[in-house]
């Protein structure tokens, strides 16, 4: 790579230097035939100028001796001396375009140290357009004297000297400045700040009306040869404002090339003009125009380059606009919050929007939809608030206005009644919110998590309407949530370590004919073994796991773990083993969870039609589109399906219908007191007249004496579990033990 860059430019420099301007001019009484510009030379300063590697300049300016050396020969004034003044110029051209750069204060670290500005101007005008210039012509006068034996007084020295010191001026005059630009300014974009539209009336001035003019005034001129050229250098002023007018409404790379073109044909111009021995020929009118060229190119480049600056600053706020926006949403997000609240007359209550199911919503239709859904439900909370997007499911809410009191239970119905729709199907989202107070100098990282918290426990709580709080610094719920996110990370941090083991409680017949037409049954448990060693009860890390949203996790881990002991045991296990596992209703929700579960299910050892899948009355019936799709998905592989805690919730039977249940499972609270209450009593016979409608079996939790079991017995129930029938064990032995009491039950089997 840096040998091609070289090369490039090796051969652009050559190109540059056969390209030539010829002119004929009188210098101190002599007539001379010379190079207007020698472009190579202001090529290569840029060069100098902004590649640190010196072998690119080197490669140039090799080739620029090349080029010499080709042309001398050809015109048959090659000889030792002048091979000798050829080699000496190129070695002092490399060291003079290499001093000149870094007294011009180049190459440098553009990133650190930015472009070329309008600050660089006054150093580089006097390095690059006067000292450079004179020091080319000093070089030539020396190697005139030394190699070819001229006189400094020597009208034919001086000639030469004014010569090399012209060329070399508009050389950089023409190339350097807007190469450097270019190089240096290439992330340029049009320029926002001077739309075209306003030099609209000027463009058609000078191109409607002033140019024409000046075109027919040159085609008029008799013995103009190049009459457009001509015209150039006479209106140069006309021209140059032109100029300017169409390079501050370009692209900064358009508006440097039309400023090299612009200069290369006034140029052209010149030579014309002096090849026609008109007014201009001498030594200070070539000047003049030269410094007329420098301060149009200065004033250009003052002018791009500041709307090039003030271009960047438009694109520093667009960006800063757009990092108060969420790329997927489109949404004001927390910076756009933050700097809201820093306003004068910033509200002093903020509220935090909790939207359940969104993950379902997610998994299930994808980023798309959720990002629809998550701007449907700014648009529904507007005007009465502001939304600001934190988190899937997740707005921070502030008063639109500050004039009236915000009403924030019409805000909670707004999001309740939102509808959204997704290839034409409807869903619905539970929100919850919390809206807490601002105390006098709060920072927003301290009251947007009191407003969140309360969100989250209005989830908890099942709350219908905002939870509302006064300021406060430090509250309750806020450090309770913060330990148990805490619990949450190190119960995690076991089970995926496998600290996780499996316990198993008897589910026992209450009739006998059960007894000898099924085979053992056992409810799965988990216990988590802490890092201290010591068993934790599920008592002390679910609900941690559950305010972290993870109990996905854990159900699968207890899957996995099972099949470990499946594994293990198969051989000993009895043939019409059931086991009961618990879902959480987090894991209905995920759809991941269901496809990890179908496939787990498949790499058993046991068939599908020995797992009974339990879920909560509340749970199946507040999610019964989830429940409905895992549980005819699971009785399709042959597994069973439970209810369990049933009778707590008392939810709707209508909905209850719309679920494949294969057992209904009645909540210990009305089964431990039935003996002496006889409303549990008649709540237990009506759960069992309901799974009798189902066409579903019964279990009875908590059985703990026999009266109880008898009693249960009576009114129907199938099946009892509770310490009557043991206490829940490590699953290996349970399971174990339940087969040989089958065996030795049913010997046949």
């Amino acid at each position: 790579m840096r040998w091609q860059r070289a090369l490039w430019v090796g051969v652009l420099a050559a190109a540059l230097a056969l390209l030539d301007l010829p002119y004929s001019a009188r210098f101190f009484g002599l007539e001379v035939a010379a190079s207007l510009a020698h472009l190579h030379t202001g090529f290569l300063l840029a060069v100098a100028m902004v590649v640190r590697d010196p072998l690119p300049l080197r490669i140039g300016v090799a080739a620029n001796l090349a080029v010499w050396l080709g042309k001398t020969a050809v015109a048959g004034e090659l000889d030792g001396a002048r091979g000798l003044y050829g080699i000496l110029a190129m070695l002092a051209t490399y060291g003079l375009l290499r001093l000149a750069a870094r007294a011009a204060g180049w190459p440098r670290d553009q990133v650190r140290e930015g472009g070329f500005s309008v600050f660089d101007l006054p150093r580089y005008g006097l390095i690059a357009c006067v000292l450079l210039p004179v020091a080319f012509a000093m070089l030539a006068a020396i190697l005139e004297v030394l190699l070819m034996g001229r006189e400094l007084g020597d009208p034919a020295l001086q000639s030469a000297m004014t010569q090399t010191l012209l060329a070399k001026l508009f050389g950089v005059l023409i190339l350097t400045l807007p190469l450097v630009v270019l190089a240096t300014h290439r992330a340029s974009a049009p320029v926002q700040g001077v739309e075209m539209w306003r030099m609209l009336p000027w463009s058609l001035l000078v191109f409607g009306v002033l140019l024409p003019v000046l075109v027919l005034q040159a085609l008029s001129q008799p013995g103009a040869w190049h009459p457009l050229l001509t015209a150039l250098v006479d209106c140069r002023l006309v021209l140059a404002a032109l100029l300017i007018l169409t390079s501050v409404s370009m692209r900064l790379r358009r508006s440097m090339t039309l400023l090299v073109l612009a200069q290369l044909l006034f140029a052209l111009g010149l030579t014309v003009v002096a090849s026609e021995g008109r007014d201009v020929p001498d030594v200070l009118g070539l000047l003049r125009i030269a410094l007329e060229l420098m301060i149009l190119q200065m004033l250009v480049l003052v002018l791009v380059v500041f709307l090039y600056h003030r271009e960047r600053d438009h694109h520093l706020i667009r960006l800063a606009d757009d990092s108060r926006r969420d790329p997927l949403t489109g949404l004001p997000n927390f910076n756009a919050l933050a700097m809201r609240i820093n306003e004068p007359r910033s509200s002093r209550a903020l509220g935090f929007l909790l939207l359940d199911r969104t993950e379902t919503i997610r998994n299930s239709l994808g980023l798309a939809a959720e990002s629809a859904l998550m701007r449907a439900v700014a648009r529904r909370l507007a005007p009465d608030v502001d939304a600001f997007y934190l988190a899937p499911g997740q707005f921070a809410l502030l008063p639109a206005s500050e004039a009236a009191a915000t009403d924030w239970n019409e805000v909670l119905r707004a999001a309740h009644l939102l509808e959204f729709r997704w290839s034409g199907q409807p869903y619905r989202l539970l929100p919850y919110l919390g809206v807490a107070q601002r105390t006098q100098g709060e920072a927003l990282e301290d009251w947007l998590p009191r407003a969140s918290n309360l969100a989250f426990d209005a989830r908890e709580r099942g709350e219908a309407e905002p939870l509302l709080a006064p300021a406060r610094l430090h509250p309750i719920s806020g450090a309770r949530r913060r330990s148990a996110l805490e619990l949450s990370g190190a119960v995690l941090s076991q089970l995926r370590a496998g600290a996780l083991e499996l316990y198993a409680q008897p589910i026992v017949p209450l009739r006998t004919e059960l007894l000898a037409a099924h085979g053992p049954r056992a409810e799965i448990l988990c216990r988590l073994r802490g890092q201290d060693g010591r068993l934790m009860s599920p008592a002390l890390f679910i609900p941690a796991l559950a305010a972290d949203r993870r109990m996905a996790e854990l159900d699968l881990a207890v899957l996995k773990s099972l099949q470990t002991v499946l594994e293990r045991h198969v051989r000993e296990l009895d043939p019409g083993l059931r086991l009961s596992i618990n879902v959480d209703a987090q894991s209905l929700a995920s759809h991941s969870f269901v496809e990890a579960l179908v496939r787990l299910i498949g790499e058993l050892p046991i068939p599908a039609s020995a797992l009974c899948f339990e879920v909560t009355e509340t749970a199946a019936i507040t999610r019964v589109g989830e429940s409905s799709q895992l549980f005819h998905r699971l009785r399709g592989l042959g597994c069973a399906i439970s209810i369990d805690d049933f009778g707590v919730g008392f939810q709707s039977f209508e909905r209850l219908k719309q679920l494949p249940v294969d057992q209904i499972k009645i909540d210990g609270t009305f089964v431990r007191e039935m003996r002496s209450s006889p409303r549990d009593a008649a709540l237990v016979s009506a759960a069992v007249a309901v799974a009798r409608a189902f066409d579903a079996s019964t279990v009875a939790e908590f059985v703990m004496n026999q009266e109880t079991a008898n009693l249960l017995s009576a009114l129907g129930v199938d099946w009892g579990q509770g310490e009557l029938y043991g206490l829940a064990g490590p699953i290996a032995e349970v399971l174990l033990s339940s087969a040989a009491s089958s065996r030795a039950s049913h010997p046949a089997r």
